[in-house]
């Protein structure tokens, strides 16, 4: 019986229609990269990195594309709440007292879920300028980057790959985003 439920199910599965779509890994077309993406995932090698109030953890809400070929991201910033409490100014800087408790109220009541300056939620753009290499892009932030566009399917996904040099320290991200 149970042999012929699962004959069944498969037959019925296979049925259906696949609709792969292909995975593109060179010669992206960015202008199907730009959109409204949500970050799904994130790993590192330096997990203090990219946990609750680390430098990398960034969440993309849109990529756009310019006709040189340099993206801008448009993020969700979760460290602007410096590690020891506080506020940070535009710059990043320390600059005054508080708590990380009172600095996590306030994200979460910003309807973007995004990092505070001088109490208030904020998104950060940034411009990752293209290079002579197809999908490498480059940016000065928290250190060097070079930011690779592994792979994507233009639909569903794209994942990138993150490489930060700072103080003599190299931290990898990977990143995995859906539409």
């Amino acid at each position: 019986m149970a042999l012929l439920l699962l004959t069944v199910g498969l037959g019925l599965g296979s049925a259906q229609p696949l609709d792969l779509h292909p995975v593109v890994h060179q010669n992206f077309n960015l202008t199907k990269v730009a959109g409204d993406w949500s970050s799904i995932s994130m790993a590192s090698d330096d997990l203090t990195r990219i946990q609750p109030n680390g430098d990398l953890r960034l969440f993309v809400r849109t990529i756009k594309n310019f006709n040189n070929g340099s993206l801008k991201f448009d993020f969700k910033l979760s460290a602007l709440a410096p590690r020891g409490g506080g506020r940070r100014d535009n710059d990043g800087r320390a600059s005054g007292g508080g708590s990380r408790a009172a600095a996590t109220r306030a994200c979460d009541s910003c309807p973007l879920k995004a990092g505070w300056v001088h109490g208030e939620c904020v998104t950060a753009a940034v411009v990752c300028e293209r290079t002579r290499t197809g999908g490498v892009f480059t940016i000065a932030y928290e250190g060097h980057n070079t930011v690779r566009l592994l792979e994507t399917d233009y639909e569903l996904y794209i994942t990138f790959y993150l490489q930060n040099t700072r103080n003599g320290t190299e931290t990898r991200v990977l990143a995995l985003y859906d539409l």
